[in-house]
């Protein structure tokens, strides 16, 4: 009798190690996601941090700032297309006229940006 239970153990420690292993290895993996997913934020974040500072900078002095111009965007367009897409790189290009025509308000210029910046 005794022995048939050590059989039985015997049989299921495999299954349940390797149970054991799958589970930590699921949760490896949902740690490295969302620590991916909070990396992507981070540079998605500064990008458009950085893209709004440099239009307000002329907005709030614009004397002492010359207005961004497509020019001056062609050089971050690779590195916003392929942190969020052509629609940002396209919202991008129509900046300088809005900023030429004091236009530039920051819910025009964030709703496009707000799709990215979701951490789910």
């Amino acid at each position: 009798m005794e022995k048939d239970w050590i059989d039985i153990l015997s049989a299921l420690l495999t299954p349940a190690i390797a149970l054991a292993v799958a589970l930590i290895a699921f949760q490896q993996w949902r740690t490295a996601e969302e620590a991916r997913k909070q990396q992507l934020f981070d540079k998605r974040y500064r990008f458009f941090k950085m893209l709004w500072n440099g239009f307000c900078a002329h907005i709030e002095s614009p004397h002492d700032t010359p207005p961004m111009t497509v020019e001056d965007l062609l050089d971050l367009t690779h590195e916003a297309e392929f942190l969020f897409g052509t629609d940002i790189v396209e919202h991008m290009m129509a900046m300088p006229e809005k900023q030429n025509e004091n236009c530039l308000d920051y819910d025009w210029f964030s709703i496009p940006f707000k799709k990215y910046m979701k951490l789910k």
